[in-house]
């Protein structure tokens, strides 16, 4: 355990190393992906403001038959997707922020998040580009299969195939979510006062074999009824603080506009 810890620490320490900038310690990485976020949003047109109309108009729609191939439909697509993206951050994620940046980090993860639709809208394109079909009929796809496609389509089909395998090793790790159920855990424990470990992870094993073992058809059904609940109880939650704090919205808008305007913010908002 000695050994992985330190093989841990000396990659997050690569991958994590930290530049000045305006005085402050900013993520080389956070810069690095800055550049796609910027560059996709100025070539795709700003799609994150011109092309939410048509976004919900797909959404209101389904394909017709033999018009489009998957295995879930659009709206499914779209509830797996935020499954897995509204979460611990939403809340773990801003305490970080606020911790590291103040209240002026808030607003450069509201700009930070503006702008990372558009990578995540280039993502899922290529995604949806590259995707293949097994003897089954069923949908394969991602940034590995996209890295090994383009590879072969640039005429350099053993480094997509390396790329491709890299990344699919890589998110094996990325995939393990240890702080999700710890974090579940801690809050179970708080609240019922419930401290048995192995039970409840075991508990949440068997409900998580549930949903994946039934494939991405199944997986889909799942997050449409438990994506909304999950979104509402979350803005249920939001406008609940909101409403019973409301007379310290003003000075806490005041304060972030203040703190935005330091390097200390800026890498606050970045992380979180």
């Amino acid at each position: 355990m000695d050994g992985f810890n330190a093989a841990v620490d000396a990659l997050s320490g690569a991958v994590f190393m930290k530049v000045p900038v305006l005085g402050a310690q900013i993520e080389l990485i956070v810069l690095y992906l800055a550049l796609p976020m910027l560059f996709f949003t100025a070539w795709l047109g700003f799609p994150n403001v011109t092309a939410v109309g048509r976004a919900l108009r797909i959404l209101r729609t389904q394909p017709h038959e033999g018009e489009a191939k998957g295995d879930v439909s659009q709206w499914g697509a779209l509830s797996t997707a935020l499954s897995g993206t509204i979460g611990l951050g939403n809340i773990a994620g801003v305490a970080v922020a606020l911790t590291m940046g103040g209240p002026g980090a808030i607003l450069w993860m509201f700009v930070i998040g503006w702008f990372a639709m558009t990578v995540k809208m280039a993502e899922v394109t290529l995604g949806l580009k590259y995707r293949t079909f097994d003897g089954r009929g069923h949908v394969h796809g991602g940034p590995m299969y996209v890295l090994k496609a383009v590879g072969a389509a640039r005429g350099w089909p053993r480094i997509g195939l390396i790329l491709g395998g890299f990344y699919a090793f890589f998110a094996l790790f990325g995939a393990i979510p240890m702080v999700q159920v710890n974090q579940s855990f801690a809050q179970v424990k708080v609240v019922t006062g419930f401290a048995n470990g192995w039970a409840y992870g075991t508990m949440l094993a068997g409900a998580v074999a549930l949903v994946t073992l039934g494939g991405a058809a199944w997986l889909g059904e799942v997050a449409k009824r438990l994506t909304p609940l999950k979104v509402a109880v979350y803005l249920i939650g939001v406008a609940t603080v909101l409403i019973l704090h409301a007379a310290a919205i003003p000075g806490a808008l005041a304060d972030i506009w203040r703190g935005a305007w330091s390097g200390q913010a800026a890498t606050g908002g970045a992380v979180g």
